[in-house]
C-alpha cells in the first residue's frame, strides 16, 4: 500500500466531485460540502501553512468546533506535509481550572508550530499561554488559495497525532503513520462489509479516536458521506440522531455505552423515526453491557430496531481504531459466567443455577492484521483465563509523541500492553475493564464501571454523571468504595440522604460490596476529560481535597480546652471521614455516611478513650442523637476520670471483625451477629440501638460480633469461634439478622453449649450461596447443618427467586428435626417493625423456651403491620419486582406486573392471612 491519506482527497474530488462528503446539521440548518469543494478548502489551509513557514513534520493543533472548517484544516495539514491533531475547544463543559493547566502542559511537551482556532477562542488561548511557535491562526485569516501542492510519497511518515482522553494522566499523543491508518481502515471496512455507498451519521467529537477514525478518516478514504451533528446539540436533544439516521439514510453509527443508555432514558415516546435501515449501531469506547442492549432493543423495537443491528467493537487510538468487531447482521454472543470464579481466580466458568453470575458481551473476533494475546506476568494464558490484553500487528502506533518513557512502558518488541483486562473464549474477546479501573475492596476485585452502571439506574441522578473509586482506609487495611453522583436538577429528588441510601442498597445487592461513602453533589461538580469521560483520578483528588478541609484534624478531639460538642464532632467526622460542618446536635446515626450498626460500638469505644470516660453497658446503644451523646459525655466528665473502657469490653479486634462484650449475669449468653440490614434507614440512634440494648436484661452477657469486611464472616470465622468459646462456657442464644442470620446458623455448629438460634435470614440470598462466600472470595467448605439439641427459629422473607424458605424447610427435613420452626416474614420490614415497636425482647425470650418458641415468635410476627407510608421501602420493592430500575410508577407496576406482584406476599395485620403487593399498591394509591 503506497498511498498516503492526502491521496484520497485528490482521488475522490476527481472521481466523485459532486458527491457530498460532509453534511453539517445544526437544528434545522443543513450545510453540505462536496468532495470537490472539500479539496479546495484543504488546499487553502495547506497553502496558508506553507506561507507561515511551517516545516514538514511539525505539529499543528486544531481547536475548532465540530464543523467542516476544522476537518479541512486537519487534512490540509497533510497536504502541506505537517502533522495535525484535533484538540477540544474551551467550553462550559470544561472546568477552566482543569482545562487550561492541562493544555499548557500539553503545549510544553509537544511544542507545536501552530494553533488553529476561531476568533472567539483565540483571545482566551493567548491569555492562558496556549500558543505555538508560529502563533495562532484564526480561520477568518485563511485566504482562498487553491494552488496545487506536490503529492506525498512517504507512507511511513507520521500522518497525525491522536490524543488519548487523559482520564488518569496528561493526554498522550499517539503517533500514527499513513501506512498503519490505511491498513486498519481497509481491514475494518472488510469486517463491516462497508463501502462507498454506506452513509455515516455521527455526533462524536472529532478529537476522539471514535469520531476521528470511524466517522471522519474512514469515510474520507472510502468516499462515503458523513452527516455530522453537534455533540452539545445531541446531548440536549438525543432524538436528533435518530431523525438524522432516517432522513439522511444512515447505515452506520458509533456510540459509547453511556450514549445507548442516554437514548433509552431521553428520547421522547413520540419519536417515530424509522431505524430499520440502519445496518449497525456499534457500541464502542467503554465496557459494553448486555443489559444496555436489552434495554435499547426493547425501548426502540417500535422504531424498527432489531437485536442484530446492535454490534460491539473494541478499539483504541494506539491501533488506529478497531481491534475487534462483532459480525454485522448477527447478534453478538453473550455469556453468563460464575462471578466468584471470574473475580477470585480470573476464569470464565459457566454459572450454575442459583449462584452469583456475571453476564458478559463479546467484543468480537480480532480484525485481520492484528493479534490479541492474554498475558499475566509476561506469560500467555489459555482461553477462558483473564489477564492483560496485549496486541501486536501491522497497524500499531509508533509511540507516544515526545514521551519515550511511557512508550517504553507500554510498547516493547512490537507488543503493546493495553492495560485492559479480558479473556478470549471461542475466538471472541471479552473485555472486563481497565487495570486502572480495577478496585480491590477487602480482597474483592471490582471494576469501577460496574458500580457506575448500577448507579446509572437510580432515578433523580443526572444520567452518566457518577463516578466510583477507592480510598484507602488505614483502619480497614484496604481500599473502601466511594461513589460521587450528581443529582438531576430537573427531577423530583427525594433528597441527598435518600439518594445515597438507594445507591448503597443497590450496589450492595448487586456486588456484595458496601459503599463506604456516597456523596450526592450538584450538577457540574464532577471533573470530565476533554473527550467527555468522567476522570476518576481527578474526581478522587477533588473528593479527598474537600474531605481534608471538611474533616477536622484528629487532635481537635484530644484538646480538653475545646467544648465537648466540638470534640465529639471531631471524633465522629474522623471516624467516618464525614464533613464536620454537617454534624450538629440534632444529627442521628443515619444522617452520617458509614455510621451503622457495624461501626456504632467501635465509635462509642473511641469516644470513651478520647474523653477518658466509661458509659454504662445499657447506654452503649441508647443515645437518640449527637446532642444527647454530648450531654451524657459532659455528665461523665464532671463525675471524674474512668478506668480504661476497653479493658473488659473490647475483647477482640482485627481487620475483619470486632467482638464487644456487654453486661453480665448468670443467665444464658447472647451472641449477636450483625448483618448488613440491621439498621433501617429512617431510624434514629435510640431506635436502631434497641436491638442490642434489648438483649441485655441484666441476667445475660452479650457478645456483639461485627463483620467489618462484609464477607459473611468467612475470613474471621475461626477467630470468632476461638474468642467466644474462650470467654463463655455458659448456655448460648445466637441471634443473627440478614447475612448475620446465616452466620448464626454456621456458628451454631462450632460454638459450645448453644441452646437456641433465632435467625432472620434474607429473602434475596439462598443459604447455598451464603456459605460458599461472596464473589471474589474462594469457596469455603462451611456447610450449614443443624446441631442436635439446639432449637431453631428461622424467619425468611417471601420475596425473591431463591425461595430460601424451601431450602430451610428441606434442611430441617433432611436432618429429621421437628423443633425447627420456619416462619414467613416481610423481609427486612420485619426487622424495621420489631425495632420500632420494641418487640425484640419478646423474640429473644421466645428462644429461651424451646417448647413455646413457635407460638411466641409467631405471636410477635403476627403483629407486623406493613409500612404503607415508607416510600423508600415501597420503591425498593417496585424496583425489584419490576426489574425496571425503579422507573415504573405505581400504576405501571400494578398494570404491567400482575404475576410478579401476586408472588410477593405480606402478612396482613387484620388476620386475613396474606395480602399481595398489588393490594399494597392499592392501599398506597388510596393514601396518596
Amino acid at each position: 500500500m503506497s498511498e498516503t491519506l492526502d491521496h484520497f482527497i485528490r482521488q475522490h474530488a476527481a472521481d466523485r466531485p459532486n458527491k457530498v462528503f460532509w453534511r453539517q446539521v445544526s437544528g434545522q440548518a443543513v450545510t453540505e460540502t462536496s468532495f470537490a469543494a472539500f479539496r479546495l478548502a484543504c488546499l487553502s489551509y495547506a497553502n496558508c501553512y506553507r506561507e507561515l513557514g511551517l516545516l514538514p513534520g511539525e505539529i499543528v493543533l486544531i481547536f475548532l468546533p465540530q464543523q467542516v472548517a476544522g476537518v479541512a484544516a486537519f487534512f490540509g495539514a497533510m497536504l502541506a506535509g505537517v502533522v495535525p491533531s484535533f484538540m477540544p475547544c474551551p467550553s462550559a463543559k470544561q472546568q477552566p481550572s482543569v482545562y487550561w493547566p492541562a493544555h499548557q502542559a500539553l503545549i510544553a511537551r509537544i511544542g507545536p508550530a501552530l494553533l488553529v482556532t476561531d476568533a472567539a477562542n483565540a483571545g482566551p488561548m493567548r491569555r492562558n499561554r496556549i500558543v505555538g511557535r508560529a502563533g495562532i491562526l484564526t480561520i477568518d485569516a485563511v485566504a482562498d488559495d487553491h494552488r496545487e501542492l506536490p503529492a506525498r510519497a512517504d507512507t511511513d511518515a507520521v500522518a497525525l497525532l491522536q490524543h488519548s482522553s487523559g482520564t488518569t494522566s496528561l493526554k498522550k499523543g499517539v503517533a500514527l503513520s499513513h501506512r498503519a491508518i490505511l491498513r486498519q481502515v481497509s481491514s475494518y471496512a472488510r469486517r463491516l462489509r462497508m463501502g462507498a455507498d454506506d452513509n455515516i451519521v455521527s455526533w462524536l467529537p472529532v478529537y476522539h479516536d471514535m469520531g476521528l477514525i470511524a466517522a471522519t478518516v474512514t469515510p474520507l478514504v472510502l468516499g462515503q458521506t458523513v452527516t455530522c451533528l453537534s455533540p452539545f446539540e445531541w446531548v440536549a436533544r438525543p432524538a436528533s440522531l435518530f431523525e438524522a439516521l432516517e432522513h439522511h439514510q444512515g447505515h452506520f453509527t458509533w456510540l459509547p455505552n453511556f450514549a445507548f443508555e442516554h437514548l433509552v432514558r431521553s428520547v421522547p415516546d413520540d419519536c417515530d423515526a424509522d431505524l430499520s435501515g440502519v445496518r449497525a449501531f456499534i457500541n464502542c469506547s467503554e465496557p459494553c453491557r448486555a443489559e444496555t442492549f436489552d434495554r435499547f432493543a426493547q425501548r426502540f423495537a417500535g422504531n424498527g430496531v432489531r437485536r442484530d443491528q446492535l454490534q460491539v467493537c473494541y478499539a483504541m487510538a494506539e491501533t488506529v481504531f478497531a481491534v475487534t468487531q462483532t459480525e454485522v447482521g448477527t447478534r453478538p454472543t453473550a455469556i453468563e459466567v460464575d462471578a466468584a470464579q471470574l473475580y477470585s481466580v480470573g476464569r470464565s466458568v459457566p454459572a450454575e443455577a442459583g449462584s452469583a453470575s456475571v453476564r458478559l458481551l463479546s467484543n468480537g473476533a480480532p480484525l485481520e492484521g492484528i493479534s490479541v494475546r492474554i498475558q499475566e506476568a509476561g506469560r500467555d494464558l489459555p482461553d477462558g483465563h483473564a489477564g492483560q490484553i496485549m496486541l501486536s500487528g501491522g497497524y500499531l502506533f509508533y509511540g507516544y509523541f515526545n514521551d519515550p518513557l511511557t512508550t517504553a512502558e507500554r510498547l516493547a518488541d512490537g507488543l503493546y500492553n493495553t492495560r485492559d483486562r479480558g479473556f478470549v473464549q471461542d475466538g471472541q474477546l471479552y473485555v472486563l475493564g481497565r487495570t486502572d479501573d480495577l478496585l480491590i475492596v477487602n480482597g474483592r476485585n471490582l471494576h469501577a464501571h460496574e458500580v457506575e452502571a448500577i448507579v446509572a439506574g437510580v432515578p433523580a441522578l443526572k444520567p452518566g454523571r457518577a463516578v466510583a473509586f477507592g480510598v484507602f482506609s488505614p483502619a480497614a487495611g484496604s481500599d473502601e468504595l466511594v461513589v460521587v453522583a450528581e443529582r438531576d436538577p430537573d427531577a423530583v429528588s427525594p433528597g441527598a440522604r435518600h439518594l445515597a441510601k438507594r445507591i448503597r442498597r443497590l450496589v450492595y445487592e448487586q456486588t456484595n460490596i458496601e459503599v463506604k461513602a456516597c456523596r450526592i453533589v450538584e450538577p457540574g461538580w464532577l471533573v470530565k476529560t476533554t473527550s467527555g469521560k468522567i476522570s476518576r483520578q481527578a474526581n478522587q483528588a477533588k473528593y479527598l481535597a474537600e474531605a481534608a478541609t471538611a474533616v477536622p484534624d484528629a487532635t481537635v478531639a484530644d484538646d480538653p480546652a475545646l467544648p465537648v460538642l466540638q470534640r465529639l464532632v471531631a471524633v465522629i467526622a474522623n471516624a467516618f471521614g464525614y464533613p464536620a460542618m454537617d454534624v450538629r446536635r440534632e444529627t442521628v446515626a443515619d444522617d452520617v455516611e458509614g455510621w451503622d450498626s457495624l461501626s456504632h460500638a467501635s465509635l462509642i469505644l473511641r469516644v470513651e478513650q478520647c474523653f477518658g470516660i466509661r458509659f454504662a453497658d445499657s447506654e452503649i446503644f441508647g443515645f437518640a442523637d449527637v446532642g444527647a451523646l454530648a450531654d451524657r459525655v459532659e455528665q461523665l466528665l464532671r463525675a471524674g476520670p474512668a478506668a480504661d473502657a476497653t479493658a473488659d469490653r473490647l475483647i477482640f479486634k482485627n481487620q475483619a471483625a470486632t467482638i464487644v462484650r456487654l453486661g453480665g449475669g448468670d443467665g444464658p449468653d447472647v451472641v449477636v451477629f450483625a448483618g448488613k440490614e440491621t439498621i433501617p434507614g429512617d431510624m434514629d440512634m435510640a431506635s436502631f440501638s434497641s436491638i442490642f440494648a434489648g438483649f441485655n436484661n441484666g441476667h445475660s452477657t452479650q457478645y456483639y460480633v461485627t463483620d467489618k469486611v462484609m464477607d459473611f464472616y468467612i475470613s474471621c470465622f475461626e477467630d470468632v469461634v476461638r474468642e467466644v468459646n474462650a470467654r463463655s462456657d455458659r448456655p448460648k442464644i445466637l441471634f443473627g439478622n440478614s447475612m448475620g442470620g446465616y452466620a448464626a446458623l454456621r456458628f451454631a455448629t462450632r460454638l459450645t453449649n448453644v441452646i437456641s438460634v433465632l435467625a432472620l435470614v434474607p429473602h434475596a440470598v439462598a443459604p447455598a450461596y451464603a456459605v460458599r462466600g461472596k464473589p471474589g472470595v474462594a469457596r469455603s467448605e462451611l456447610p450449614v447443618r443443624l446441631v442436635p439439641g439446639v432449637h431453631y427459629c428461622l424467619l425468611y422473607g417471601t420475596e425473591g427467586d431463591y425461595r430460601s424458605h424451601e431450602v430451610l424447610r428441606g434442611l430441617a427435613q433432611a436432618h429429621g428435626r421437628a423443633d425447627v420452626v420456619v416462619v414467613p416474614n416481610c423481609g427486612h420490614n420485619l426487622v424495621r417493625y420489631v425495632h420500632r415497636h420494641k418487640m425484640l425482647r419478646d423474640m429473644v425470650a421466645a428462644t429461651l423456651h424451646p417448647d413455646t418458641m413457635a407460638r411466641d415468635v409467631g405471636r410477635v410476627v403476627s403483629r407486623i403491620t406493613p409500612d404503607w407510608h415508607d416510600p423508600d421501602w415501597l420503591a425498593l420493592r417496585f424496583r425489584k419486582a419490576a426489574s425496571q430500575d425503579g422507573r415504573l410508577t405505581l400504576d405501571q407496576a400494578k398494570d404491567q406486573l400482575p404475576v410478579v406482584l401476586r408472588n410477593f406476599a405480606l402478612l396482613d395485620p387484620q388476620g386475613r392471612g396474606y395480602v399481595t403487593l398489588g393490594e399494597v399498591i392499592e392501599k398506597r394509591l388510596q393514601l396518596a
